[in-house]
């Protein structure tokens, strides 16, 4: 996911159709690569990722633990689906490059669509999260969950047409980092228990 994000230049988030057009055009294949890298990574990796997680706790006997495990598979699976959508708004977008409207229309909806995973990212720390540490781990993925869950639904709701409450504004573009934050804490901390078992 990062090398996706390195391609993609920072003034791409730039509103002004005019400008949106230049940098789509002067910076197409390194558009095109990261929206690809984006999408391994999200409708790949993520969901091999969400399926471990869930086997993982699945494989506990307590249903309660498998209830909620499957609560957050739902939202991880809303949650890669609505980025693959997201991704291929923003393709169309580098597709539309000439048409500096039909360009601004396809990028916006790419951060509205980014903005509302949200909702399902959510849901998916909102569940892995307790089934999680009701096998063991560390109180402080809750509350690292926590402030991922409620950062999504703050991005979901930032529908301003411009500024920090906008969905290109700092809040809805800083979510998905909060979101990668969490996988790898999840996963480093799976991975040292499996050492010592």
């Amino acid at each position: 996911m990062a090398a996706g994000l390195s391609l993609v230049p920072l003034e791409s988030i730039s509103a002004d159709p005019d400008r949106l057009a230049w940098i789509h055009a002067e910076h197409r294949t390194a558009l095109l690569l990261g929206i690809y890298l984006g999408g391994l990574c999200w409708s790949g990796a993520f969901l091999v990722y969400l399926a471990a997680l869930h086997h993982f706790l699945r494989a506990r006997e307590d249903v309660t633990t498998a209830l909620l495990s499957g609560v957050g598979l739902a939202g991880g699976l809303v949650n890669a689906a609505v980025i693959v959508l997201s991704l291929s708004l923003a393709a169309l977008a580098t597709f539309r490059s000439g048409d500096p409207q039909s360009l601004a229309m396809a990028s916006d909806a790419s951060f509205l669509a980014n903005n509302l995973t949200g909702f399902a990212t959510a849901v998916c720390v909102g569940g892995f999260s307790p089934a999680l540490r009701r096998v063991g781990f560390p109180r402080w993925l809750v509350a690292l969950s926590v402030a991922v869950g409620l950062h999504h639904l703050a991005s979901a709701a930032a529908l301003a047409p411009a500024g920090f409450w906008s969905p290109r504004g700092p809040l809805g573009s800083t979510a998905p980092l909060g979101m990668t934050l969490w996988v790898g804490c999840v996963g480093v901390l799976i991975w040292r228990r499996r050492e010592r078992v």
